[in-house]
C-alpha cells in the first residue's frame, strides 16, 4: 500500500522508486493510496476520500483472497486527526491479513500528536497500531517518534534519489548575481513567509541577488497573501514564483542555481528537495527541524538557523551571497555526503534488507 504522484511531493516521489524496484526473491502488488489528486487536498477532509478510503480496502481484501500477503507495507500520515483516523481504520482492518505488518514513517510528529488526544483516542490508536512487526524511519532522530506502539523491530533507512548530476548542464556559477533557489510547496510550514521576510532584509544590503521560488501554491488565501506581500516591499526585482516544475525545466532552476533554501517546519521529517540540492552541489540553507540536522551539519553543507527566524535566515544567506569560496566548498562537501549517504541505490538496498527481515529470509 503506498501513495505515489499525482500529487507530486517528497513522500510519493519516493514511493514511486519503492513501487516501481523489481527483487527476484518476491513478487509485489501494489494498492494505490489515491486519497489526493492535487497538493491543496492533502490533509483535508472530504466525503470523496472516504469513498477512496472504502474501495482501497476493499482492494486489500481482493489481493489477500487472491494470494496469501507475508508482508504488508504502509506508510502512516503525518500528525494531523483526520489522516491518523484514517490510519486506525486502515491498519485496524488490514492487520489480519498478515502477521508481519510494515510501518514506514516519512513525517515526524506523529508522537506528539498521540500525547494530545483523549484517553478514548489513544487507546484505539495503541490498539490500531499494536503488533507491528517493523518501524522504518528515515534518521534516527526518529527513532523516538515509533517508541510509543512498541514495534518488534525499528530500521533506519534514510531516503534516497537518482544521481543525474552528470546529465545536467551546470550555468557557470560567477560572483555578480547570487541566484537563491527555494523548492516546496507554498505554505506557512515550508517556510515561504520566513523567506520573504529574509528577502525583505537581503534587499536592503545587496542589489544584486535573485529568488526564484518553485512550487505550488497550497491555497487561494496563501497565494494572494504571497503576492499581495511582494508587492507591498516590492519585491517583483528580486523574487520570481517560478509554479510547480519537473522534469528538463525543474532540473535548470537546480543547474542556475547557487544556494538552496528551504526554512522548514514542517511535518516533513526529511525533505527530498534537500537531497535534490546536495546532489546538484549546491549549499543548504534550513531549520534545525526534526531530522534535518542528520542530513546537513552546520557550517560544512550548509547553515542551519531556527524555525520561523528571518534575522537568522537572511545573516546565513548573506554569508553565502558574500562569499562565493564558501558556496563552493559547502556545495562540495553536500555532494560528498549525498553520494556516501543518500542515493537511490542504498536507499533501495536498505528497503529490501528490512524487508527480507520481516519476511524471515
Amino acid at each position: 500500500m503506498a501513495q505515489t504522484p499525482p500529487p507530486f511531493h517528497g513522500q510519493s516521489i519516493m514511493q514511486q522508486y519503492l513501487v516501481d524496484q523489481q527483487w527476484t526473491w518476491c513478487e509485489k502488488e501494489h494498492v494505490r493510496l489515491n486519497y489526493s489528486d492535487r497538493v491543496k487536498e492533502i490533509g483535508g477532509f472530504s466525503f470523496s476520500k472516504v469513498t477512496r478510503l472504502f474501495r482501497i480496502l476493499q482492494l486489500v481484501w481482493h489481493s489477500y483472497r487472491k494470494k496469501k500477503i507475508d508482508v504488508l507495507y504502509y506508510p502512516p500520515a503525518g500528525p494531523h486527526r483526520v489522516p491518523l483516523y484514517r490510519d486506525i481504520i486502515t491498519l485496524m482492518f488490514v492487520k489480519r491479513f498478515s502477521s508481519k505488518v510494515v510501518l514506514h514513517f516519512h513525517a515526524g510528529g506523529l508522537s506528539e500528536l498521540i500525547h494530545r488526544l483523549n484517553k478514548v483516542e489513544r487507546i484505539i490508536a495503541r490498539r490500531a497500531f499494536k503488533n507491528i512487526d517493523t518501524a522504518i524511519v528515515l534518521l534516527p532522530w526518529l527513532k523516538t517518534e515509533v517508541e510509543w506502539f512498541s514495534p518488534r523491530k525499528v530500521v533506519v533507512v534514510p531516503n534516497g534519489i537518482r544521481d543525474i548530476a552528470a546529465d545536467l548542464s551546470f550555468t557557470e556559477r560567477g560572483d555578480d548575481v547570487a541566484t537563491i533557489l527555494f523548492v516546496g510547496n507554498l505554505n506557512n510550514e515550508k517556510g515561504i513567509f520566513v523567506l520573504l521576510e529574509a528577502v525583505v532584509r537581503l534587499k536592503k544590503e545587496y542589489d544584486s541577488f535573485k529568488v526564484r521560488v518553485m512550487g505550488d501554491i497550497r491555497s487561494n488565501e496563501v497565494g494572494t497573501k504571497i503576492k499581495k506581500f511582494i508587492e507591498q516591499n516590492d519585491l517583483a526585482e528580486h523574487l520570481i514564483l517560478l509554479g510547480p516544475l519537473s522534469g528538463k525545466e525543474k532540473w535548470e532552476e537546480f543547474s542556475r542555481a547557487d544556494i538552496f533554501c528551504l526554512p522548514t517546519y514542517a511535518t516533513e521529517a526529511m525533505p527530498v528537495s534537500i537531497l535534490e540540492a546536495m546532489m546538484c552541489s549546491l549549499p543548504v540553507v534550513t531549520t534545525a527541524w526534526r531530522a534535518i540536522p542528520d542530513m546537513i551539519t552546520d557550517g560544512k553543507e550548509g547553515f542551519l538557523v531556527k524555525i520561523r527566524d528571518e534575522e537568522m535566515l537572511a545573516t546565513a544567506l548573506s554569508k553565502l551571497i558574500e562569499n562565493r569560496a564558501m558556496r563552493v566548498e559547502m556545495g562540495k562537501a553536500g555532494r560528498e555526503k549525498f553520494l556516501s549517504s543518500f542515493t537511490i541505490d542504498k536507499h533501495l538496498s536498505g528497503m529490501e534488507a528490512a524487508f527480507k527481515k520481516a519476511a524471515g529470509i
